[in-house]
């Protein structure tokens, strides 16, 4: 050891690992033929100070719970004790006594109780995941202290209440994941401010209210999912200055007003799903440009108007589902056409077409074609 300091924290940290192996057993990390447990697998120590600074001990059929002790391991960077579905318990309070703790993560455990608010002390932390636990309770707006945090996963789990505004404040956040949760709250507008966000998952959370036009700020942004909530309003025309989306999925919500013809901007977009909704009007023809669609799922709704054929533009679309509107006039024969096209569903419409027509265009290139409920006849 370099210091008296370091010799002391040494033999503090031979209590801890003792302590973390009466508190979920030994099996697949505790090595009994290695005093040294900074030769341990699963065990990483500084080489000049020999103090921890990683604890990985990910699905290594951990059982019993986390023990309050480890909050001592000042030096330690990593804590992951993820996939395992025995370990039980709280998350311990004493974590938030971990002043160098750059990735957190417990997800795919069977964790109880809330995220204790020293969490938000966390100054060096970068990565939290806490999904796929039965951890409770509202999202401590303490996490908006995490300044340095790039990715926080909590989906499913029951967490509720509402996301703290103080997310805002993460400017570092590249991940945001609070789907299948049991959340109440509208979309705070101080998520526009995360300029270098790249996924945004608050699926199947319980939201209401409107989408913030603030999220036309968000010029990284490659994954946004707002389905399955309780949204109302109009689709932001903002959401065409997201020149980087590939992802958008507003579907399964009361969204109404018309498609924003702006969302023909969106090059990059590759999945574009607002079915089941309440949207009106017509179909833009500006989808058309969307040069990167490979799904497009407007199913469910109430559109009208004709099909356009600039939708037979999009070289790489392989779906598309317009069912359950009220769709008028022929199918045009530039979608009939497409090589890329697998699925063609229109069901449900008031699509008048001649069975001719569709059978002298390139329709076999078409492995699932539903036409049912409309007005196709044979010449």
């Amino acid at each position: 050891m370099v210091s008296v300091d370091y010799e002391a924290q040494y033999k503090i940290e031979l209590d801890v690992v003792d302590a973390l192996n009466d508190a979920f057993g030994g099996d697949g990390w505790y090595d009994k033929s290695e005093k040294d447990h900074c030769n341990w697998n699963r065990i990483k120590c500084d080489d000049e100070t020999g103090l921890i600074t990683g604890i990985e001990l990910g699905n290594t059929n951990l059982q019993g719970t986390i023990t309050s002790e480890i909050g001592y391991l000042r030096s330690l960077t990593t804590l992951s004790v993820a996939n395992n579905a025995e370990l039980t318990g709280t998350i311990p309070k004493e974590l938030g006594n971990l002043q160098s703790l750059a990735t957190l993560y417990l997800y795919d455990t069977a964790l109880t109780g809330t995220i204790p608010r020293e969490l938000g002390d966390l100054e060096q932390l970068n990565y939290l995941y806490l999904a796929n636990t039965d951890l409770i309770g509202s999202i401590p707006i303490e996490l908006g202290n995490l300044e340095e945090l790039e990715n926080m996963d909590l989906s499913n789990t029951a967490f509720t209440g509402a996301i703290p505004t103080e997310l805002g404040n993460l400017e570092s956040l590249h991940l945001i994941d609070l789907s299948n949760t049991a959340l109440s709250s509208t979309i705070p507008t101080e998520l526009g401010k995360l300029k270098l966000l790249n996924y945004l998952r608050l699926d199947n959370s319980g939201l209401n209210g409107n989408i913030p036009i603030e999220f036309g700020q968000l010029e990284a942004l490659k994954f946004l999912h707002l389905d399955n909530n309780i949204l109302t309003g109009t689709i932001p025309t903002e959401l065409g200055n997201l020149q980087s989306l590939e992802e958008l999925n507003l579907s399964h919500t009361s969204l109404a007003g018309t498609i924003p013809i702006e969302l023909g901007n969106l090059a990059t977009l590759y999945v574009l799903d607002q079915s089941n909704t309440i949207l009106t009007g017509i179909i833009p023809t500006e989808l058309g440009n969307l040069s990167s669609l490979v799904e497009l799922s407007l199913s469910d709704s109430k559109l009208s108007g004709t099909i356009p054929s600039e939708l037979g533009n999009n070289p790489k679309l392989k779906l598309l589902n317009l069912d359950n509107n009220q769709l008028n006039g022929s199918i045009p024969t530039d979608i009939l056409n497409s090589k890329s096209l697998q699925i063609l569903s229109l069901r449900n419409n008031l699509l008048n077409s001649t069975l001719d027509l569709i059978l002298s265009s390139e329709i076999s290139n078409v492995m699932t074609l539903v036409l049912s409920n409309n007005f196709i006849h044979g010449t």
